[in-house]
């Protein structure tokens, strides 16, 4: 007779050999993932594992040249303790560190906000138009009346299209000059 759980909320009933080895098998998947990561601390820690059972000497002198697989003595366990108390003391130093450097960036970052807060930017158009050189630095007209006249008018402000008017030239020809002037 095959013994069964209780029935579930569908109605139907599981055998209890299904149940067990459920269980079973749940716990062999837990016992292989606490294997794999003893393995993966132990090889990050540098500490080998062994796979398979160290083979048998070929010959009964070999064995002593062997080294012995004991396990490490109190002596390495002190070292590994020590090298555990330094590491955490550098990695509490350097948090520490990184604490002071983040308040420092933090109040650096509040002052500049309050210092730009009030500040008005300027207009990137405006500040090259002020930095830009001016009649001083126009190529010389070679004589030419006309370009000398189409220079002091553009500096005054008037637009290529007034300055061909007042002087009776193309427009063009203003266009021109004055284009050679900011080459």
């Amino acid at each position: 007779m095959i013994a069964y759980i209780a029935p579930s909320s569908d109605g139907s009933a599981v055998p209890m050999w299904a149940s067990l080895l459920m269980v079973v098998m749940g716990l062999a998947l837990t016992v292989m993932v606490a294997y794999q990561i003893a393995r993966s601390q132990a090889f990050r820690r540098g500490v080998p594992m062994p796979r398979d059972p160290a083979p048998p000497p070929a010959q009964p002198g070999e064995a002593s040249r062997q080294p012995s697989a004991a396990p490490p003595g109190p002596a390495v366990a002190r070292e590994l303790e020590e090298l555990c108390v330094r590491v955490a003391d550098e990695l509490d130093r350097r948090a520490e560190r990184l604490e002071k450097l983040i308040a420092e960036a933090d109040s650096k970052l509040a002052r500049l906000e309050r210092l730009t807060a009030g500040a008005v930017t300027p207009d990137p158009l405006a500040v090259l138009a002020e930095t830009k050189p001016r009649a001083a630095a126009a190529p010389m007209h070679d004589g030419d009346p006309i370009a000398g006249e189409v220079y002091r008018l553009a500096d005054s402000g008037l637009p290529p299209v007034q300055i061909a008017q007042k002087l009776g030239q193309h427009t063009g020809k203003v266009e021109l000059i004055l284009a050679l002037r900011r080459a």
